[in-house]
């Protein structure tokens, strides 16, 4: 008998074991999908945040230009004038409305307001440069007596003190050095406090100078006693800014002498300087003590002691004379590129409105020359 063989075990009635189940494309797709839209949805949640950050940089850094260029300005002003010099002499202010200066070159040419403010800001000059290269200290001078284009001026012993305070004794009597009011801007401030411009010339010979006329000196009628001022004048103005749409830059001009001429009114490129640039409003507003009584009321309406502050602001009549000008205002609008466009105003400026520029206002104001004002 043979011996029977194992047996194998039987599959029969039992299901055949199967492949491990993979994602079909159709998953495949779907999941891709739903990846990409969550990505998606990251990366434009990361980028609007990164818009914002950006937006709000440039909102700190224009805010922060702004504030700068306002104080360094008012800082500026607040020095004008000094004896014999009044306040409303020391700042002149064109509101808005102004016509082009003309330069020696057309590059040079200061051009109209265009709605922005021009100040003039004068300053007596404590000092000059001889013809050595040497500084040297100069002061107002009192005028005596006027002879035609020359004016005497006030002796102190045997020395012309306001013109060589240093000097030898007896120097000044018969000297034929030049004037040191040739090389400087000088103010005639007659008896009255009104003001005339000068330009010296001449020579200092016994303690006169010479100031012929023509060439932008009054004629010699219009010549009288008072006391001559060595000054400097500075010519704050807004021009084209290329870099931003409708943007402005502030200039300013010093009308200098150049070598051994003098002063002559006129802009030239070397004579002009930058201040800032990204400004779309530059607005002055001057303050008067009307009662004069030490309070300057400001607020925004037409009826306080302030021309400029506020649109379409005019001189109130309470105000009677210009002696009583006490404070200066500035008022700047700056803008930067933005993705959030924002105009702004100020003072008595036009509205600004510029596509893709973001923009901010900055203003401040003080007292001149510590003046003992307060604003209620």
């Amino acid at each position: 008998m043979t011996a029977a063989s194992p047996s194998k075990p039987s599959t029969f009635g039992r299901p055949c074991p199967r492949a491990a189940r993979g994602f079909s494309l159709i998953e495949l797709m779907i999941a891709l999908a739903m990846a990409t839209a969550v990505a998606a949805a990251a990366l434009m949640t990361s980028v609007q945040i990164g818009r914002a950050m950006s937006d709000t940089r440039r909102r700190v850094i224009v805010f922060d230009e702004a504030k700068r260029l306002a104080e360094a300005l008012i800082s500026e002003f607040q020095q004008s004038g000094g004896n014999p010099l009044t306040p409303q002499s020391s700042l002149i202010v064109n509101n808005g409305t102004c016509s082009p200066i003309n330069g020696q070159t057309p590059e040079a040419t200061i051009p109209a307001c265009d709605g922005h403010d021009r100040i003039l800001v004068t300053a007596v000059r404590t000092t000059f440069i001889d013809s050595t290269g040497r500084e040297r200290p100069l002061s107002s001078c009192e005028v005596e007596s006027v002879n035609g284009a020359v004016l005497k001026l006030r002796r102190d012993g045997s020395l012309c003190s306001c013109l060589f305070p240093e000097s030898p004794a007896g120097r000044g009597n018969a000297d034929d050095e030049p004037s040191p009011f040739s090389r400087t801007l000088v103010m005639l401030v007659r008896d009255n406090g009104t003001l005339q411009t000068l330009r010296v010339r001449g020579t200092v010979s016994g303690c006169a100078v010479n100031v012929p006329p023509g060439g932008g000196n009054p004629p010699t009628s219009a010549l009288s006693t008072g006391s001559i001022v060595p000054v400097t004048q500075r010519l704050f103005f807004t021009a084209l800014d290329p870099s931003l749409p409708g943007a402005r830059q502030l200039r300013v001009w010093t009308d200098v002498a150049h070598g051994g001429s003098e002063p002559d009114g006129q802009p030239s490129i070397d004579e002009i300087s930058l201040v800032a640039d990204h400004l779309y409003s530059f607005q002055i507003a001057l303050g008067y003590d009307a009662g004069d009584d030490g309070d300057l009321l400001d607020r925004a309406t037409r009826d306080d002691e302030w021309v400029g502050n506020v649109p379409v602001d005019t001189r109130p009549a309470n105000i009677a004379a210009d002696s009583l000008l006490r404070m200066v205002g500035v008022g700047v609008v700056v803008g930067e590129r933005a993705n959030q466009a924002v105009g702004a105003r100020v003072f008595d400026g036009p509205q600004i409105d510029q596509p893709g520029i973001y923009m901010t206002t900055a203003t401040t104001k003080v007292a001149l020359r510590n003046l003992n004002v307060s604003v209620p």
